[in-house]
């Protein structure tokens, strides 16, 4: 026969091994994409010891199919990793302001885009720098953008307009047409006027109107 305090020893112990591994942080589970073929992958690591699952889309079967039968895949990791605890339970986010570029961009999208490379070596090149080693510190001209979300933005809007052109060519007139409305969003920074910043535009190309 158990004695009443034997149990309640138990039942303390477990309470408090209950606690303890439901609140410490024993593991994390991360998010990775290929930036080649956008495959995911999903790394659960607990207590030292990983394991992988993978997830395809669109994209990856695409490119498996019309690019690359078979490639060693380059892993970009997530904005954010889930924090688990004794349980492998999740118990809060561990997030970074970097691993921003590619994750912007739909799979599907970049399904589309190599579809309109005539050369997809060269789109395949493209998305390689798209890595978060490669353009987190890269910079155009002081912008405060990284050159990657740059690229990512042009491609979306590329893919909005219908993909005219080539990617060169689409790449040079939008890069032209954001430093000028950059340089139009800094002079009006420094006019310090009462005008919206849309206002304002809208204002001056009136006046460059009239002037012509």
């Amino acid at each position: 026969m158990f004695r009443v305090s034997n149990i309640l020893v138990a039942l303390i112990l477990g309470g408090v091994s209950f606690l303890t591994f439901g609140s410490i942080e024993a593991g994390r589970s991360s998010s990775y994409t290929c930036i080649l073929c956008r495959l995911s992958k999903f790394k659960t690591s607990l207590y030292g010891f990983s394991h992988s699952t993978y997830d395809e889309n669109e994209c990856s079967l695409w490119y498996a199919r019309n690019v690359e039968p078979a490639h060693a895949h380059i892993w970009d990791q997530g904005t954010c990793e889930r924090l688990l605890n004794g349980f492998g339970l999740p118990i809060g986010w561990a997030c970074s302001s970097s691993r921003y570029a590619i994750h912007a961009l739909a799979p599907s999208t970049q399904m589309n885009v190599y579809q309109h490379f005539q050369d997809r070596a060269a789109a395949r090149a493209l998305f390689s720098g798209l890595t978060d080693a490669k353009s987190q510190n890269d910079r155009l001209d002081q912008e405060d953008e990284t050159k990657g979300r740059l690229i990512v933005r042009s491609i979306q809007d590329w893919e909005i307009a219908g993909f005219p052109g080539t990617w060169d060519d689409w790449w040079c007139q939008w890069w032209e047409k954001h430093v000028a409305e950059r340089n139009e969003w800094i002079a009006w920074t420094h006019a310090e006027s009462n005008l919206n910043f849309q206002e304002w535009r809208k204002l001056q190309g009136g006046a460059s109107a009239s002037a012509k």
